[in-house]
């Protein structure tokens, strides 16, 4: 009966199929809740943990983002946890390199390898995009040892 909180919604679950099925299944779920607090909920630092199925850790996005995230090098992966410490959602490889103390070539490396991996979403002239749920999964990374 909303439908531009539904639009909401699916952005908030940046448009991964999985996240939106969880996301539809917790609206159904949640008898009284209204699509709009959901995707107030998800916006949240911890709305990565609300896309999850009951006690299945398979069915978990966070989960979907490791099986990403375990094929990349330990220097990559760094790199990554690093990502999660950014204030906003765009970066460029000068700042990457800021950010992770490497050179312009091993920084470019870094986010071609990251955005195959789908951990980070190429802009266009040299910019990436990592997006909120991803964002959120690094920052955990982050604080956890690997």
């Amino acid at each position: 009966d909303d439908p531009a909180a539904a639009v909401e919604l699916v952005e908030r679950c940046q448009r991964l199929p999985l996240a939106v099925r969880i996301a539809g299944e917790l609206a159904a779920n949640r008898s009284g809740t209204r699509l709009r607090r959901l995707a107030a909920d998800l916006a949240k630092d911890d709305g990565l943990a609300l896309l999850s199925i009951g006690d299945d850790p398979r069915s978990a996005v966070s989960s979907v983002f490791s099986w990403s995230f375990r094929h990349l090098p330990e220097p990559t992966a760094y790199a990554f946890r690093r990502l999660g410490q950014l204030p906003g959602e765009e970066i460029d490889v000068h700042k990457f390199a800021s950010l992770t103390g490497n050179g312009l070539t091993v920084a470019r490396h870094d986010l071609d390898l990251l955005a195959r991996e789908h951990l980070v979403i190429p802009d266009g002239a040299g910019r990436y995009r990592i997006n909120h749920l991803l964002r959120t999964f690094a920052r955990t990374l982050a604080n956890t040892s690997w």
